[in-house]
């Protein structure tokens, strides 16, 4: 074997997870804040743009949106096949 189990390599083991943790949680502390705050402005922004665009109509009408009407082709469906049971007779 290349390396041998020992004290001094469990103990640099154990070092090397430690140091990683506290890594993570040194970055985490400070980019996770900057990143929520981003994110939060970047939807607050879009809400606001919403709700300017919204401004255009005069108080007191109705708008309805609707979605646009997908027609399907009806000749693409496929062809027919007409359905009839089998009956099986179990004999012994």
């Amino acid at each position: 074997m290349l390396f041998e189990a020992g004290y001094i390599s469990l103990i640099r083991t154990i070092l090397i997870f430690i140091g990683i943790y506290y890594a993570f949680k040194f970055i985490f502390r400070f980019l996770v804040p900057i990143i929520l705050q981003r994110f939060i402005k970047k939807q607050a922004s879009k809400f606001s743009n919403n709700n300017t665009s919204n401004s255009n109509y005069r108080t007191g009408e109705v708008h309805i949106k609707t979605p646009p009407k997908n027609h399907a082709n009806l000749k693409d469906l496929g062809d027919y096949v007409p359905y009839e049971e089998v009956e099986e007779n179990k004999e012994k």
